[in-house]
């Protein structure tokens, strides 16, 4: 009861609640100019902290809070990113714990955390992106940013950024490609001093003159950034990078598939260089270029493949199928590719994987037109050996006719000696010689149908064995009981190969096309989506090569 008597005590009144704030205001300001009365924004810190009482470097503790990425430009090679940069050092100078030269006492001033005004000026590390292309502050509706010290002298410096950075990328897989792109930071110092004689740096003339009329001479002397031996750069150790949960929406073909932090310090001749990075890998959406470019260029190839299986004679079928196809794959590669993908990107020196396969594509579908030229000229000089073959035999025929005639005159001739007076020696020794081939001719032929009988009736014996001296005729039917599976396979494909010889050149280049074009197009496959795709599960995994 006694304990909420004393808490009714100290909680303030309604009435005097505006006083009190008014107070607590006026303490504020009186604090903050207080401390900035003799404070040099010029001059850095001297790095003590209230856990090192000895001066060195000031340490920046740095976090970012990135609240999109968007506008990935793989022409131009840059993104535009939009985040809060948070720095934090301490600044002995600011302290106000200990402070008991103001007009209240350190005891009056018990809170935590002063917020500074924008016109007042304290020393603010001089950050500046490495690939920065083009960046803006966000000042609506007023300035996005604010100033804190806390009482042991930590200064918070928060702040909104809208950059458009560089971010150099290698489109050798695209669009299966993955990037990474990094935002850079480190110090750069502009130091002005006025002396009063020519040093050696870099200068700027301007002659002034004081309240005496003494000419004086200012020279503005262009330093180097700060070394690691006045600022360091130092992540914060808990979420120093925190990715907005929305920030993936704003890219329409990419993914945030890993952020990550870590440092790019450098050596030079002067010194060491304190630096720190964040790292963006970026997978592209491949979707897109699924539906509208692999798919539809896969089976324009097909179409061009069913052109195999239209009869070679049939020109008005295969010609307009194969010149329409062709005309579809490099109207649809110049429309897609070049108008809507190349467009967006810079003239690389090398192939890309979306080059490869259109090109594979458009020469899968250019072979199937030089294909039907070469069977059509194949298939027509076929017909007109044909048609010689045709004459020829004709031709032989007449004079078999013809030779019949003469040789029945002949043999009328040879029946009647009178007859056979009138043919000179060297038409009767042509004669006997004609009629002596003939009669040997017809008693081969007897004797060859005399053993096909016999053959035949060994054969039609059912389980006789022939006699010696005699062998039987083995049908197909009969072996295939006694032969092996690779056997069997071994008979299918001289049985293939002979149906394949008793046909046309120019159905045998069709039939044998009909089983290669699909072949090689998916060995292609094979190859290509086993090279990339490896290609692509490296670099998300991190395996990135130096090029």
């Amino acid at each position: 009861m006694g304990s909420r008597q004393q808490t009714d005590q100290i909680r303030p009144k309604d009435d005097e609640l505006p006083s009190m704030e008014r107070t607590v205001r006026i303490v504020l300001q009186m604090t903050v100019c207080d401390l900035l009365q003799d404070y040099d924004s010029a001059v850095r810190p001297s790095g003590k902290t209230p856990m090192n009482d000895q001066k060195g470097p000031v340490v920046v503790t740095v976090s970012l809070n990135i609240r999109s990425i968007s506008a990935v430009s793989e022409k131009n090679m840059e993104f535009v990113a939009q985040f809060q940069l948070r720095q934090e050092w301490y600044d002995d100078r600011l302290r106000y714990m200990d402070y008991n030269n103001g007009i209240l006492s350190a005891a009056s001033r018990n809170f935590e955390f002063i917020t500074v005004a924008r016109d007042q000026r304290l020393w603010i590390p001089d950050t500046f992106f490495q690939n920065e292309k083009n960046g803006h502050y966000h000042m609506l509706d007023q300035e996005n940013k604010f100033i804190k010290i806390r009482s042991d002298g930590l200064i918070v410096y928060d702040r909104r950024l809208t950059l458009h950075l560089s971010c150099p990328m290698i489109l050798l897989t695209y669009p299966m490609d993955v990037q990474r792109c990094f935002i850079d930071f480190a110090s750069c110092h502009v130091m002005i001093r006025a002396v009063e004689e020519i040093v050696s740096s870099i200068h700027i003339f301007t002659p002034f003159c004081d309240e005496n009329n003494t000419r004086n001479e200012v020279y503005i002397s262009v330093s180097d950034a700060y070394t690691t031996n006045d600022i360091k750069y130092e992540w914060r150790n808990i979420d120093p990078i925190v990715l907005d949960s929305k920030a993936n929406g704003a890219l329409p073909n990419f993914d945030i598939t890993k952020i990550s932090n870590s440092t790019c310090h450098s050596i030079t001749a002067t010194g060491e260089y304190a630096c720190l990075r964040v790292e963006l890998r970026l997978t592209r959406v491949f979707s897109f270029f699924l539906l509208q470019l692999y798919i539809p260029s896969s089976m324009l190839v097909g179409v061009a493949w069913v052109s195999y299986w239209i009869d070679w004679k049939s020109t008005a079928a295969r010609v307009p199928l194969a010149i329409v196809t062709l005309l579809t794959m490099i109207t649809t590669s110049h429309v897609v590719i070049i108008a809507a993908i190349n467009s967006n990107l810079p003239p690389v020196s090398y192939a890309k994987s979306i080059d490869i396969w259109v090109g594979a594509c458009v020469v899968f579908i250019f072979f199937s037109l030089i294909e039907y030229a070469v069977v059509n000229y194949l298939g027509i000089m076929d017909e007109h050996r044909e048609m010689r073959k045709a004459a020829c035999n004709r031709s032989r025929l007449s004079n078999v006719i013809d030779s019949d005639i003469y040789m029945q005159r002949a043999g009328q001739a040879m029946t009647s000696p009178a007859s056979l007076a009138n043919f000179s020696p060297v038409e009767k020794k042509r004669l006997l010689r004609r009629k002596r081939k003939k009669s040997f001719e017809l008693r081969e032929e007897e004797e060859g149908g005399m053993g096909m009988q016999l053959m035949n009736v060994f054969a039609n014996n059912n389980g006789s064995s022939p006699p010696l001296g005699v062998q039987s005729e083995w049908t197909f039917e009969n072996t295939t009981d006694l032969m092996y599976v690779g056997q069997r396979k071994r008979v299918e494909l001289v049985r293939w190969c002979s149906v394949l010889s008793s046909r046309g050149r120019a159905e045998r280049i069709d039939i044998i096309a009909r089983i290669i074009f699909p072949v090689a197009f998916i060995m292609f496959n094979i190859a290509y989506w086993s090279v990339y795709l490896d290609e692509k599960a490296k670099r998300e995994a991190g395996i990135f090569e130096d090029s």
